[in-house]
């Protein structure tokens, strides 16, 4: 897409100074590994813009006939999506960077339509969180693996929220049929129904369990909600496991609603809250890294969600790195959580963004013989910084139970092993 097409369908802000390049941002369900698809979105840069100016840029739209579906004014930015005939914008502003980006997302249905469900009843009295423990092992392909993660939480509803998935040497048949008793235990059900599952970035170890359980479930899965914002082929060759993840989405669960998350969401789903606070369209650095190339690497493309329930809090970092926090911390200044998912498994080290988010709890997709080992170093400053007691690894499957009340936690023993050469 040229500037000139890409102005011609959002109106052009008059104000601060654009960078001279219409960045692709990636698809939704459609596979780009052959280039850009019908639903690869597009983003434009304008710097050195005011929240004034962004306020009378949103009247400009306003009197072009764009009707705004969300709002949302945050002490770090402001953020705003509209439509305009089959056009869906999202607008926002950062005020640390003075910095406003202009996304057209041709991918998502509209955050009001993503939404927008009768309530289902309230089953439980309290949201469930749990972390459940893959096989963590030396990193050897075909064999073991020394990362994944895989996270659930159970609304009051008995609807799930899934996060990410292990890797597929995780992925064992014994593991599989643990993870979905411990599933079907926590919502009381043989059928799963998954009000949305998160992706965090494009690695394989953040969803080729997520990717059998799709298989292995089949019509006991109900998948209302697919939500991730994968950067575009042709700015940052992909995975060929994130082809394989889009076929079987539409194989299996292809009426699912699609929602390409960006910086600045905030929004309902059941008893939680998702809040979107970065993506890889904040990591995007328009003059390039010191190697020309757009991004300074996958893992840098995550998008960082803070999941709200029962006056609680899950913030995920995925494999964030460090210029995810250094883009949060300028954003933000300091963070809060009840929960924090410690990045990249406990492989990278963020000791400025650890020391600047406040958690009463750190859960870390590790198990011990890493965290003793090549993780040693960066589990030791969480120990620092957060104290031992309030570490809790992936040794066990984890569950804790919270009400605006009361809390409990349960511990489940470890299942599975070393990978078995099942079907995947």
């Amino acid at each position: 897409m040229t500037i000139s097409e890409f102005d011609k369908l959002i109106p052009v802000c008059t104000h601060g100074t654009y960078v001279q390049e219409v960045f692709p941002i990636g698809a939704g369900k459609l596979d780009d590994g052959a280039g850009e698809t019908p639903d690869t979105g597009f983003m434009r840069i304008v710097n050195g813009v005011s929240e004034f100016d962004f306020l009378s840029y949103c009247e400009t739209l306003a009197n072009a006939d764009f009707t705004c579906l969300f709002q949302r004014d945050a002490a770090e930015g402001l953020y705003r999506e509209y439509t305009h005939g089959d056009t869906l914008l999202y607008a926002y502003f950062i005020a640390a960077e003075e910095r406003v980006r202009l996304i057209l997302d041709r991918a998502s249905v509209p955050l009001t339509a993503f939404i927008a469900e009768d309530p289902a009843p309230e089953r439980f009295p309290n949201t469930a969180l749990m972390q459940y423990s893959l096989h963590y092992d030396k990193m050897i392909k075909g064999y073991s693996c020394d990362c994944g993660m895989l996270y659930a939480l159970r609304l009051r509803s008995g609807e799930l929220i899934l996060v990410d998935g292990g890797e597929r040497e995780q992925a064992t048949d014994a593991a599989v049929n643990d993870c979905i008793k411990k599933l079907t235990r926590l919502c009381g059900s043989e059928t799963l129904t998954v009000a949305a599952w998160y992706c965090t970035h494009p690695h394989d170890d953040h969803m080729d369990f997520f990717m059998k359980l799709l298989r292995v479930l089949g019509d006991r899965l109900i998948l209302k909600r697919v939500m991730f914002n994968f950067p575009a082929n042709t700015l940052w060759k992909l995975d060929p496991c994130v082809a394989a993840l889009k076929e079987r989405l539409a194989k299996y669960q292809p009426d699912a609603l699609f929602l390409q998350l960006h910086c600045g969401m905030r929004f309902p789903l059941g008893s939680a809250e998702i809040e979107v606070l970065h993506t890889h369209e904040d990591a995007l650095k328009p003059e390039g890294y010191d190697d020309g190339r757009l991004y300074d690497g996958t893992n840098e493309t995550c998008a960082v969600v803070r999941l709200h329930f029962e006056g609680q809090s899950l913030l995920l970092l995925g494999d964030a790195g460090d210029v995810n926090a250094d883009v949060m911390l300028a954003r933000y200044g300091k963070l809060s959580c009840t929960y924090l998912q410690a990045s990249h498994h406990c492989i990278n080290r963020l000791p400025r963004l650890y020391a600047n988010t406040k958690a009463k709890y750190v859960l870390i997709p590790q198990g011990t013989w890493n965290l003793t080992r090549g993780c040693r170093r960066n589990y030791r400053l969480l120990q620092l910084i957060y104290g031992p007691k309030k570490l809790l690894n992936g040794d066990e499957t984890r569950v804790f139970f919270d009400a605006p009340t009361s809390r409990s936690a349960v511990a489940y023993p470890h299942v599975g092993s070393v990978f078995d050469g099942s079907e995947f």
